[in-house]
């Protein structure tokens, strides 16, 4: 009797694992996680199957094999996140852990760097920051803490030096600078001091490094493409090409570009963000690799890496 039981286990068991097999559906990405046929120019494979909660688990992974995410959605399209989330840098090390409840970000998030830091962690409601934050550097040295609501800062936030000295304090509220604004040098001498209403400077004041007054300086300058706004138009004006597919199927309108103007300038992590087809974002994406260095941002004084959108339009003329 013992040895039929454990038989028949044995045939539940295997007739389990049999129905995952054959309801898995394996899925390829390329590096921007954008679907694709086959494993051919893939960067990531998925694999979902329905689990015993009625939920689908999925499992993402490096082409090398190495797990990149598990989870569960709400349908097998995989549209809707629900449930605990583990994600994992390419070395196996963890790389953030959470929550999702009607595929949006809830409760505490863990974020680690991929020697094993912790990186940042704090608290969402419905997808948004809510309460407070805290950053870490690489070494673990705290690098940044505050409040948001609704994923807007608010209140203080602080930030530090790699030797634990203060480099900025700052208030805000939905999300913009208001009231005071201080920064310091790494001596610890006062850098700037500004106040600011609902995110208009009011006044401010700035110093160099021995305490003596300078030249006020804006705290945050955007980066700009040399000659500005006129100039970037007219360098994508004479440098596109309407792609031949969208003009003979009348496609246009706008494309829209991500990228990041580094601290010297270049421009790199490029990406489309919106497109309308017929090889009109391949083009976008041409023009922006094309461009010489622009003006980077600027922050207290200092060149920092700044994300950047923009919209490159289509439009057909002449018969």
């Amino acid at each position: 009797m013992k040895k039929l039981l454990f038989v028949g286990l044995m045939l539940m068991c295997v007739n389990e694992l049999m129905a995952q097999t054959n309801d898995t559906i394996t899925i390829y990405y390329d590096a921007e996680w954008k679907k694709i046929d086959s494993k051919e120019g893939a960067s990531f494979y998925g694999k979902v199957f329905k689990g015993g909660d009625g939920l689908w688990e999925a499992r993402d992974y490096y082409l090398d094999g190495v797990l990149q995410m598990k989870g569960t959605y709400l349908d097998e399209l995989r549209t809707k996140k629900q449930g605990a989330f583990e994600y994992y840098h390419e070395n196996e090390q963890l790389s953030a852990r959470g929550v999702y409840e009607d595929g949006e970000k809830e409760g505490l998030w863990t974020y680690w760097y991929e020697n094993g830091q912790l990186k940042s962690k704090g608290s969402n409601i419905k997808g948004n920051a809510n309460g407070v934050w805290i950053y870490w550097d690489e070494t673990g040295e705290l690098k940044s803490k505050g409040s948001s609501i609704k994923g807007d800062e608010n209140g203080v936030w602080t930030y530090w030096y790699e030797d634990g000295k203060i480099r900025r304090e700052s208030n805000f509220k939905g999300g913009k600078f208001d009231g005071e604004l201080r920064t310091y040098w790494e001596n610890g001498t006062l850098k700037r001091h500004d106040v600011y209403e609902s995110g208009k400077l009011k006044k401010g004041e700035v110093w160099d490094s021995l305490g003596k007054e300078e030249a006020y300086y804006d705290f945050m300058i955007m980066p700009e493409f040399k000659g500005g706004e006129r100039e970037l138009m007219k360098f994508i004006y004479e440098n596109i090409k309407y792609p031949s597919i969208a003009r003979e199927n009348g496609i246009e309108g706008q494309v829209v570009v991500w990228f990041i103007v580094e601290k010297d300038g270049t421009i790199s992590n490029i990406k489309i963000k919106r497109n309308i087809g017929g090889n009109c974002g391949k083009e976008a994406v041409r023009i922006v690799k094309m461009m010489p260095k622009w003006k980077p941002g600027m922050e207290d004084g200092k060149p920092v890496r700044v994300s950047f959108n923009l919209p490159v339009r289509f439009k057909l003329t002449g018969p």
